[in-house]
């Protein structure tokens, strides 16, 4: 599969004239609970031609294609990206943490990452977590929910619980994140759930388990009271400029 991967993002960098600095899996594959039927969510950064950034016209900073049960390609200006940071944006944590990567230009996903760490503020990546996990709650309020959805509340649940906990970026993949989770019986029952999942649909239904889910609506009230820090004073963004310059003059 990697290599219909790589072949289709050679087939964007042609069509688009750009080059894919970086290119991952996103998504529940990524996550590490996929389903049997789940989609290969790609993520992509790029540059343009470094005259593209000196024209007086904007070009756009993003490349959508079409979705279908297979794929969903999604590629971002490394500009945007860059922008995105700024504000501590956590798709582009996520994305730097995959556990499947299909393209890199060298040592380019490092140096980001060690950039990123100076932009990663508590209040911003909580809040964020917290609204995923309120939509979807509010969403599926019966005694049943698909798999999926299970999973995206806990994960987004968890990731909150991480950055609370300890005012840290939060681990892309699900099962480190159960070391906030202070329940050993608890554990077990989710990591059975993933095992089951494994073998399942993506239409396919849970019912709730109580005690799992008096859990998850307990922490979602506990973590929606918790005060958390926002970072003072804003960001260097003569940081991600000189990052930027270097990468589009490579």
């Amino acid at each position: 599969m990697k290599e219909i991967i790589l072949k289709k993002i050679k087939e964007i960098e042609e069509s688009h004239n750009i080059e894919v600095l970086y290119g991952c899996e996103s998504g529940s594959r990524a996550w590490g609970f996929a389903s049997e039927d789940s989609d290969y969510d790609v993520r992509l950064v790029y540059k343009q031609k470094i005259d593209n950034y000196l024209s007086v016209v904007d070009t756009s900073d993003f490349i959508d294609m079409p979705i279908d049960e297979v794929w969903d390609f999604n590629a971002w200006d490394i500009k945007k990206v860059l922008v995105l940071l700024i504000k501590s944006n956590i798709t582009v944590f996520e994305w730097l943490q995959s556990p499947i990567v299909y393209k890199e230009a060298e040592g380019f996903k490092a140096a980001l990452w060690a950039l990123s760490q100076d932009y990663y503020c508590q209040q911003t990546h909580t809040h964020h977590y917290l609204g995923l996990a309120k939509k979807m709650l509010l969403e599926h309020k019966g005694e049943q929910v698909k798999y999926k959805t299970l999973f995206y509340i806990l994960r987004a649940l968890l990731s909150a619980k991480w950055n609370v906990e300890f005012n840290k970026i939060a681990p892309m993949e699900f099962k480190p994140l159960l070391q906030v989770v202070n329940d050993d019986e608890l554990i077990a029952h989710i990591l059975l759930l993933i095992k089951e999942k494994e073998g399942l649909t993506e239409k396919d239904w849970y019912t709730w388990d109580v005690r799992l889910k008096n859990y998850v609506n307990n922490l979602y009230e506990s973590l929606s009271k918790v005060t958390v820090v926002k970072s003072k004073g804003g960001f260097d963004n003569e940081l991600v400029n000189s990052f930027f310059r270097k990468e589009v003059r490579q």
